[in-house]
């Protein structure tokens, strides 16, 4: 049984990729449509610069994870948002997409890393913490009222 790569994008293309150099330049005078389109990236595979009809463009890595219940579950974690110059606040060169997309494929591919999956499992825990938190805070709370109640009746 062969299993699909879990790099991929299955979604709609323009057939408009992004060449492997001058890419800043080609991303910068890509133009938006009524609908989102999407770019594929031609040196990596699951790299997509969506462009949106509100004229933002956005870098999404593209994967496949295995699932108990079908055989692969599609993936899209956005990176973040195109932007030409080398300020690393104002979002994502070309190049620096490439970096961080390749960082996430060889956790995908080697180390089984669910980037999606693991950021809800995350906010999981976090959510359940605060309620244990809460619950445990809660019950000292009545102790300590209970413990007064009953000291202040004792020394009545």
């Amino acid at each position: 049984m062969s299993y699909p790569s879990p790099i991929h994008h299955p979604g709609i293309f323009t057939g408009n990729t992004i060449p492997p150099s001058n890419a800043d330049n080609h991303c910068q005078k890509l133009k938006t449509q009524e609908k989102a389109i999407d770019s594929r990236d031609s040196l990596v595979k699951g790299l997509v610069l969506r462009l949106k009809p509100t004229e933002s463009k956005s870098w999404i890595f593209c994967y496949s994870v295995p699932c108990p219940k079908r055989k692969w579950r599609e993936r899209k974690k956005g990176l973040g948002s195109f932007k030409l110059g080398r300020d690393a606040a104002a979002g994502f060169t070309v190049n620096a997409a490439r970096k961080e997309a390749e960082r996430l494929k060889n956790g995908v591919r080697h180390h089984q890393a669910d980037p999606v999956g693991d950021k809800r499992k995350l906010a999981t825990e976090i959510r359940r913490e605060k309620a244990s938190n809460i619950f445990v805070n809660d019950l000292f709370e009545r102790l300590t009222i209970t413990l007064q109640n009953a000291l202040y009746v004792h020394w009545q």
